[in-house]
């Protein structure tokens, strides 16, 4: 995106799970590399970027599953990406005194 694009954070809840949605606007992630990256060390960039690691979505699904919750991926790879991370709801401070 080069500093040129835009985010879009949003939420919805239900009775047992809240989600958090996260887009730009950018070229989008290709499909066939939905299923590699949440994986430690893939970065998708091949040789053009060979120090940089892929770590920060591994570390968010592995976060996102200790908590209880999953994250996923939604791009065509041309049109921008919107991932959803999906968590159950915490106890109301009520329910737990």
């Amino acid at each position: 995106m080069d500093g040129h694009g835009t985010i879009f954070i949003g939420g919805s809840a239900e009775e047992d799970w809240v989600e958090i949605t996260v887009s730009d606007n950018g070229p989008g992630i290709a499909p066939r590399f939905h299923d590699h990256i949440f994986e430690l060390n893939y970065s998708g960039r091949g040789a053009t970027r060979p120090s940089k690691l892929g770590f920060g979505l591994w570390w968010v699904k592995t976060l996102m599953t200790r908590l209880g919750g999953s994250v996923s991926v939604e791009s065509d790879g041309i049109h921008g990406t919107t991932f959803h991370l999906l968590l159950p709801k915490a106890e109301s401070l009520d329910k737990l005194g």
